[in-house]
C-alpha cells in the first residue's frame, strides 16, 4: 500500500437477534468474556454499533478516496445497509465532512429498518447462525462493480460475527472464501462469540487476512 493507494472495506455486521440477546442477558448477569481475565468485559449491541461507526468514520478519514459498504445479516436475510438509497441521493450534494456527519444516522436509521422489518425471524425462529455466506456473496458482487468502476481500488472485507458456525453453510460459505481468494480480496474476521469460528479462521488463513 501507499498514500496514494484508495481502499474498498465492506463490513459485514451480525444482526443475529438471538445471539444479541443472549449477549444482553449475559451481561446482566455479569458474565465475562474469559473467567481467567475478569477485566475482559463483554459488549452489547448498542456499545458494539458505536464503536463499529468510529472505526467506519476513521476508515473514510484516512483517504479521500476511500470507500465503505455495510451489509446487515441475520439468520434469515442479508442486506446492505450503506450506501444506501438516501446516501446516494444525499451524496452528491454534500461535502465530505457532511457525508460523514450523515453515516451515524443513515447506518442507524437502516439498521433499525433492517431489526424491525418483515423479515425479521419470529421469536420462536431465530436460533441457528446468521447469513454469513450470504452476506459475503453480496460483498464480492459489490466489489466487483466497483473495481469495474474504479481501476487500481484495493478491496477488504471485515466480517464480525457473534452467532456459532451451522454446518448447513459451510458448501456455500467455502465457495463464497474460494472466490474471495481467486479475485486476491482480504477477508478479515472479527469474532464476538465466546467460541472460535472454524469458517472465519479458514476464510481469514485462505485469504491472508
Amino acid at each position: 500500500f501507499t498514500e496514494d493507494d484508495s481502499s474498498l472495506l465492506v463490513l459485514i455486521i451480525d444482526c443475529n437477534p438471538a445471539a444479541w440477546g443472549q449477549r444482553a442477558i449475559d451481561i446482566a448477569r455479569g458474565k465475562v468474556v474469559d473467567e481467567d481475565d475478569p477485566t475482559a468485559s463483554l459488549i452489547g449491541f448498542p456499545a458494539f454499533v458505536e464503536n463499529l461507526l468510529v472505526f467506519m468514520r476513521s476508515f473514510l478519514l484516512l483517504h479521500q478516496l476511500n470507500h465503505l459498504a455495510v451489509i446487515a445479516t441475520h439468520n434469515k436475510q442479508a442486506r446492505f445497509l450503506y450506501p444506501s438509497a438516501q446516501a446516494n441521493e444525499e451524496g452528491g450534494s454534500l461535502s465530505a465532512t457532511q457525508q460523514l456527519e450523515s453515516l451515524k444516522s443513515i447506518i442507524a436509521q437502516q439498521l433499525k429498518e433492517f431489526m424491525t422489518t418483515d423479515a425479521m425471524p419470529p421469536l420462536d425462529d431465530i436460533q441457528g447462525g446468521s447469513m454469513i455466506s450470504g452476506a459475503l456473496s453480496l460483498a464480492l458482487c459489490y466489489i466487483n462493480r466497483i473495481r469495474q468502476e474504479q481501476l487500481g481500488i484495493i478491496p477488504r472485507i471485515l466480517i464480525t460475527q457473534i452467532a456459532q458456525d451451522v454446518s448447513q453453510q459451510y458448501i456455500p460459505l467455502m465457495n463464497a472464501i474460494f472466490s474471495a481468494q481467486k479475485q486476491s480480496i482480504v477477508v478479515d474476521s472479527c469474532v464476538l462469540s465466546r467460541k472460535d469460528s472454524t469458517f472465519l479462521q479458514q476464510a481469514s488463513y485462505l485469504t491472508d487476512g
